[in-house]
């Protein structure tokens, strides 16, 4: 069985992969510092009404080569499933590069660009994998106020196997330290993609991080849409930070 419309697949491997800032979906300007690595362990997906797609789980890893430059891999395992049918493997694998370019100043946010290439490595025949090259180049901008922090941006995705398959995502996202232990945050986001049929997402999403050290972390997210196509979303996951 094949889907009627492969691009919300498309879309959620693309998600995780040099884009999101886990657990959210909008990401956020920070790189990793030089010589420090963030490692995730996690599952996140996206589920519609009589179908959904995901990962179970991605393990992702953020390396600060340079200063201001971190590079992303992540090596998803997904799972797709429309009323009774259900695949699961290897899913498409990705390789993402962030780089700040500008500075966070008192009038000023930092700026980054986080182009993300994801490779066909995944089997697009049991939908758990899009069946060619996609690029993703996105802008991202944060500024911080003492606990506070926003960030917001977006950009376009390319899908080299079928340009139907292009899509676009925007987010905001609003988040505050509660204490050394807990963060909360949530975000509203925006999802299309070029298909024929109508795919277009308008939703929220809260979430946050459980710090149990400076090294391991758990993190969440869960949201709804509110336009578009009925949808929910979810992460969760292990971060250990180094």
């Amino acid at each position: 069985m094949k889907f009627k419309n492969l691009s919300p697949l498309i879309f959620l491997i693309s998600l995780f992969i040099g884009k999101a800032a886990p657990p959210f979906l909008t990401d956020d300007p920070e790189p990793v510092e030089l010589h420090h690595i963030e490692v995730y362990l996690a599952s996140q997906s996206s589920i519609y009404t009589n179908s959904g797609n995901g990962t179970l789980p991605h393990l992702e890893m953020n390396y600060g080569a340079m200063k201001d430059l971190h590079i992303n891999i992540a090596l998803p395992f997904g799972f797709s499933y429309v009323g009774k049918e259900f695949n699961y493997g290897l899913s498409d694998i990705g390789l993402g590069a962030k780089f700040r370019f500008i500075e966070e100043t008192d009038n000023f946010p930092q700026v980054t660009t986080y182009p993300a290439l994801t490779f066909p490595t995944g089997n697009s025949n049991k939908e758990l994998g899009s069946g060619g090259f996609q690029l993703y180049i996105p802008f991202w901008f944060q500024k911080t106020f003492k606990d506070w922090l926003t960030y917001a941006g977006g950009g376009y995705g390319i899908n080299f196997h079928d340009k139907h398959g292009d899509w676009q995502y925007y987010g905001w996202l609003v988040q505050k330290k509660m204490n050394e232990t807990f963060t909360f945050g949530g975000e509203l986001f925006y999802r299309a993609t070029n298909a024929e049929e109508s795919d277009m997402t308008v939703g929220v999403n809260v979430g946050g991080y459980i710090n149990f050290s400076e090294m391991n972390h758990v993190i969440f997210s869960f949201g709804h849409s509110f336009l578009g196509k009925n949808t929910f979303v979810y992460y969760f996951g292990y971060m250990l930070t180094i």
